[in-house]
C-alpha cells in the first residue's frame, strides 16, 4: 500500500509532471492523477518498484504515512511572479520533507526554548526589531556577529535548500504546525554572504510580525526589509557610523563591519535620514556605473553562513559523523541524497578549519592574552616545536604556517588583532592580512576562529612569541 500524498510530494519535488511519472512507471497520467487523489491505494509490484524508481525514492517512502503540508509562509510574496509553479512546488517539497526529519529528531531531543516575540499588530517597525534583538539575547548596539546562530539559538529551523533560484527566491519562512509552534526559516545556500544575512533578518521580521500573512503584500515585504535594516543596524549606531557625508568608498568598510550589502547601507542612510531622495538615487546611480550592483567589492571577504543546527541533531542521533544509512532507516531517502544535505550544513568548527587549510591540528601553545584574542593554536602540514625550546615554532621554514586564533572577533575581516607582544608574529599576520593573492589573502574567521595564512621566512619563534 502506497500513499496518494507522498506520490504527490515526491512527483513535485523532482519537478516532474504526472504525464512524465505515468511514462516513467508504465501508468497513464489518468492513473497518476488518480493515485495522487486517493488517500492510500495498492498497486502491482512492477509497478511500485517503476514508480519508486522514477521518482527517485525507495518504496520505503512512498510506503511511509503522510503529514501536513507545509504552510506557505512568506512564499507567497518572496518569489517573483515570473518564477514558474513547479520551482516553487519543488523548492515548498524540499523544505517540507527537512522539517519532517527536523520534527522526527526533535521529538526525542531537548530543543532550545522557543524566544521569538510574537508582535504581531505592532505599528513601530524598529521598535519590533529592538524588542527582536532582547528575546534573541543580542545587545541593543552593534553587529549581530552570526543571524543564523542567533537565530537557530531562539527555536528558529533553519534549512539550507539545495534548489536555489537566484534573484527570485532566496529563502522563505513560516510557521508550522496546528498550533503554530515551530518557526521555520529556508534559505538558498547560493546566495553572497551578506544577502543571506539580510534575508534572514527579513524572515526573521515575518515570523516575528507576520505569523498568518494577508492584506497588502508588498506593504508586508517593506516592513520585513524595514526590520532587518534595524536589526541588522540600529538607528542610533547608523546616525553615528552616517554623520560625515555618506560616500561608496566610506560605506565600503561598514559593509565589513556590519554585514551588510553596500546597496543596503545606502537604503538605510536613507532611512535614518543621513542622505535625501536625491543624494540616495546619485549613490545607487554611481553603485550601477561602476558595476557594483551585480557583485559588490568585498564579496568574498566572509564565507557564507550556514545552518548547523540540524546537523548538530543528527550528530546527537546518528554519530559524528553522521551515519546517514541509520538516517535512512529512519526516514527512507537514498544515502547519496541524505548525504548531499547533511553537507548542506555548517561542519564542526574543527572541521571547517581542517578543510580550510587543508592541514592537521598541531599542539597547543600558550598565549597572552590581548582583546578578544585568548589561544593560540599553529598549524602545519610539517612544522614541528623547535628543539629544545618546547614553547614555541620556528619558522625559519618555506612551507606555510597556519595561526589559529581563537576568540577573534567575527568582524575582524583580515584585521584580526594582534597580541599585546611579539612583533613578529604581529608583522606576519599585518602582512598577510594585506596580502590580495588567493593563497595569503588574510585572516578567515570561522565561529570566532580567525585562521591566518604565514610563510615561514625568519627565525620568529611564533609560539614564544604568542
Amino acid at each position: 500500500m502506497i500513499y496518494g500524498a507522498r506520490v504527490r510530494q515526491a512527483r513535485e519535488l523532482r519537478g516532474l509532471t504526472q504525464t512524465g511519472t505515468a511514462q516513467g512507471a508504465g501508468l497513464t497520467q489518468g492513473r497518476i492523477a488518480q493515485i495522487e487523489l486517493t488517500s492510500s491505494v495498492d498497486i502491482g509490484d512492477e509497478h511500485l518498484e517503476r514508480l519508486a524508481q522514477t521518482l527517485k525514492v525507495p518504496v520505503a517512502f512512498l510506503q511511509r504515512p503522510p503529514v501536513d503540508d507545509l504552510a506557505e509562509g512568506s512564499m507567497q510574496f518572496r518569489a517573483r511572479k515570473s518564477l514558474p509553479a513547479g520551482v516553487l512546488r519543488r523548492v515548498r517539497r524540499e523544505a517540507e520533507i527537512t522539517r519532517e526529519i527536523a520534527r522526527h529528531m526533535l521529538s526525542q531531543l531537548q530543543a532550545p526554548s522557543l524566544r521569538v516575540p510574537d508582535l504581531r499588530g505592532m505599528d513601530d517597525i524598529e521598535e519590533a526589531a529592538q524588542l527582536t534583538r532582547s528575546a534573541l539575547g543580542l545587545p541593543p548596539h552593534g553587529p549581530v556577529p552570526r543571524v543564523l546562530h542567533a537565530l537557530e539559538r531562539a527555536g528558529v529551523i533553519v534549512i539550507a535548500l539545495e534548489t536555489w533560484v537566484d534573484g527570485k527566491l532566496d529563502a522563505f519562512s513560516t510557521w508550522d504546525g496546528a498550533e503554530l509552534d515551530l518557526p521555520l526559516v529556508s534559505i538558498g545556500e547560493g546566495s553572497s554572504w551578506d544577502r543571506i544575512r539580510f534575508t534572514s533578518s527579513h524572515e526573521l521580521g515575518h515570523l516575528v510580525m507576520h505569523r498568518a500573512p494577508g492584506g497588502d503584500l508588498n506593504a508586508l515585504e517593506k516592513e520585513a526589509d524595514q526590520f532587518a535594516g534595524e536589526f541588522l543596524f540600529p538607528r542610533e549606531d547608523a546616525k553615528e557610523e552616517f554623520s560625515k557625508t555618506v560616500t561608496l568608498s566610506r560605506l565600503a568598510p561598514l559593509k565589513l563591519k556590519w554585514g551588510m550589502s553596500i546597496a543596503s547601507l545606502i537604503f538605510r542612510a536613507f532611512e535614518v535620514g543621513a542622505i535625501d531622495q536625491k543624494q540616495k538615487t546619485s549613490l545607487q546611480v554611481q553603485l550601477g556605473a561602476r558595476g557594483w550592483r551585480k557583485q559588490e567589492p568585498g564579496a568574498d571577504a566572509r564565507e557564507p553562513e550556514r545552518p548547523r543546527a540540524l546537523r548538530k541533531m543528527m550528530e546527537l542521533l546518528y554519530g559524528d559523523p553522521v551515519d546517514t544509512r541509520r538516517l535512512g532507516e529512519d526516514f527512507p531517502l537514498y544515502v547519496t541524497e541524505l548525504n548531499r544535505m547533511v553537507d548542506r550544513y555548517a561542519d564542526t568548527p574543527s572541521r571547517q578549519i581542517q578543510k580550510l587549510t587543508s592541514a592537521p591540528f598541531g599542539r597547543y601553545f600558550a598565549a597572552r592574552r590581548s582583546g578578544a584574542i585568548q589561544s593560540t593554536r599553529l598549524i602545519s602540514n610539517a612544522a614541528k616545536p623547535s628543539p629544545g625550546s618546547g614553547r614555541g615554532l620556528s619558522a625559519a621554514h618555506t612551507f606555510p604556517v597556519w595561526v589559529v586564533i581563537r576568540g577573534a572577533p567575527e568582524a575582524s575581516h583580515g584585521r584580526v588583532p594582534a597580541p599585546a607582544r611579539g612583533a613578529g608574529t604581529r608583522r606576519h599576520v599585518s602582512a598577510v592580512a594585506s596580502s590580495r593573492t588567493p593563497e595569503t589573502r588574510g585572516c578567515i574567521v570561522v565561529r570566532s576562529v580567525a585562521i591566518c595564512r604565514i610563510l615561514g621566512r625568519s627565525r620568529t619563534s611564533l609560539g614564544a612569541s604568542l
